[in-house]
Order: C-alpha cells, then structure tokens, then sequence
C-alpha cells in the first residue's frame, strides 16, 4: 500500500514539475498554434515521457534486471508521450476544443477534464508498475 501511495505522489509531482516547472512558453503556447504546433507539443510531451521513464526506472530497477526496467520504463514513457501528446493537443486544437478559451466556464471544466485524463494514464501506469515490484 506505501509503494502505491508513494507511486501517486510521484507521478503527482512529475505531472506538476513537467506541466508547471518545466513547460516554457514556446511549449505552453505553440501546442495550441494552428500551424507549428507539433514540435512545441512534442517537445511537452517529451519532458513528461522523461520524468515516467525516471519513476519507472527507479522502482523497476528494485526487482528487475537494469536491461527489464530500461526497457518496460522506455515502454511506458512512450505511452506516456503519445497519452500527453493526444490530450494535450484535444485540449489546444484552435479547430476544436481550443476554441472555447475565452470562455472561462468552459475553459475551466475541459482544463479539469484535461487533467482527470492524464490522472488516468497515470493511474494505469501506476497499475501496471505496481503489478511489476516484487512482493
């Protein structure tokens, strides 16, 4: 029960350091472009797939071979990359969900449904690395 609590909190301080600490305002910005905007989310999301890679790597790396837990950390980064990548990018699309941003209302209920769904990837992540430490 400590390691998933543990688990959350780190996942919670992650998401924090990558969406708040490290997100500059070419990445915050560009995301929501109407042109351009790959290489600025991509680069967002990659921050993010690097901190899973970290946690993964670091817990796995408890119970299985350094080879296992590079390879299932590396595994679950990139599905980390690409849940951030979709979400973020629902969210920015000026063609889409982007176009409410000036209502804040709206704004405000597709930002927190925006983080349910990455709490979400990160919930499932946490499952499948808890299923992984040793008892």
């Amino acid at each position: 029960m400590i390691e998933i609590a543990l688990l959350i909190s780190l996942f919670m301080l992650k998401h924090f350091v990558a969406d708040v600490l490290l997100q500059s305002n070419y990445m915050g910005i560009g995301k929501g472009m109407e042109e351009g905007w790959v290489a600025p989310l991509s680069q967002h999301a990659f921050v993010h797939s690097i901190g899973t890679f970290l946690v993964c790597f670091v817990f796995l790396i408890t119970g299985l071979s350094f080879w296992m837990a590079t390879v299932l950390g590396g595994i679950w980064a990139i599905f980390d990359f690409i849940c951030h990548f979709m979400i973020d990018r629902t969210k920015s699309n000026p063609f889409g969900l982007g176009r409410h941003k000036d209502n804040k209302p709206k704004w405000i209920i597709l930002s927190i449904v925006d983080q349910l769904f990455h709490f979400a990837c990160d919930g499932f992540l946490i499952w499948r690395l808890h299923d992984k430490l040793p008892n």
